[in-house]
């Protein structure tokens, strides 16, 4: 069991924002090319995880 699984199983976001850099980001530039249709909005990560905590609680510890 890893932490994605128990990320999805509890609907808890992973983000990663270095994922087109480095040999990932030529993987799925290739890739784009030879089955085209896979959609990666880095913008839209941004977004998403600046919300989560701009709208995040204070916890205390």
């Amino acid at each position: 069991n890893s932490y994605l699984y128990w990320a999805y199983k509890n609907k808890i976001p992973v983000f990663c924002p270095g994922l087109t850099d480095g040999s990932l980001g030529d993987m799925l530039y290739f890739h784009s090319f030879r089955k085209p249709g896979l959609v990666i909005d880095i913008v839209q990560d941004i977004r998403n995880m600046n919300g989560e905590s701009v709208h995040a609680g204070l916890r205390k510890t």
